[in-house]
């Protein structure tokens, strides 16, 4: 049986406890208020725990990242995780229209794409996508998402051609901050991975308007009435920086997102 790894004590607790909701910092935040379950059995009912989310929100799509590439070097492991994880939560979700998602890292990675690749790990994955994006594919859209931050929620910093956002000491009792975005030598905004990550689920859920984002195989990224994310847990903190991003923009599209983190 494959568990969630435990990262502190409080996290465990809120674990442990599924009726209880996360704090909103840090880890906890990611492993209490989004995930809470150790293992599949668990995280089988997360999605229908949530005040009758099925019935209240008439859930009918599930869009499922089951496979998120980043590196040469990680390839085969994050290919086997998929193979391992995806067909256990496929059968969660046998009632519903499901989109088999990958995305591959061509922002911040050394991943050379190109259709040799492609055909190689689509070939590797039991379970074959109906799309596969590039997360460079969601930077037309990161202005967008920065424009909307509430400044009631987060603070927003400029610093040496960088763009930082700080969530409100007031409200979450937390110094939390990171970057959302740079500038180039050539001016051009640069955006961060968490903030790539927002807009790629903002867009997944319908929230932005995707017909600029293009695939590189497959359908048309299709509009979900829920996310699944089945990832590494050293993506645990960009996904926590992409869920503050998400909290501070369109707040009511948490609900509609779970991530499964091995």
């Amino acid at each position: 049986m494959l568990k969630l790894k435990k990262y502190s004590i409080l996290a465990s607790y809120f674990i442990k406890y599924p009726s209880v909701e996360g704090s909103h910092s840090g880890l906890v935040r990611s492993l209490g208020k989004r995930v809470r379950c150790q293992n599949l059995q668990g995280f089988k009912s997360l999605p229908f725990r949530q005040k009758n989310y099925n019935q209240i929100y008439a859930m009918k799509t599930v869009s499922i990242e089951y496979c998120h590439i980043s590196s040469e070097e990680d390839r085969d492991v994050i290919i086997a995780r998929a193979n391992e994880i995806t067909p256990k939560i496929l059968d969660m979700f046998k009632d519903y229209e499901i989109q088999k998602c990958i995305m591959l890292d061509d922002v911040y990675a050394k991943v050379e794409i190109n259709d040799e690749t492609i055909k190689d790990i689509i070939s590797k994955l039991k379970v074959k996508p109906d799309c596969i994006y590039l997360e460079s594919s969601f930077a037309s859209k990161g202005y967008q998402v920065i424009d909307k931050i509430d400044l009631n929620e987060r603070d927003m910093l400029h610093s040496n051609k960088e763009i930082w956002v700080k969530e409100s000491i007031k409200k979450y009792h937390t110094t939390n901050s990171f970057m959302i975005a740079s500038e180039d030598k050539d001016d051009t905004l640069r955006f961060s991975c968490p903030t790539l990550t927002a807009v790629s689920y903002l867009c997944r859920l319908g929230l932005l308007d995707d017909k600029e984002i293009k695939t590189i195989y497959g359908e048309k990224i299709k509009k979900a009435d829920y996310l699944v994310n089945i990832l590494s847990s050293y993506y645990l903190q960009i996904e926590d920086k992409a869920q503050s991003i998400i909290e501070a923009t369109y707040p009511e599209a948490l609900r509609k997102i779970s991530w499964y983190l091995y």
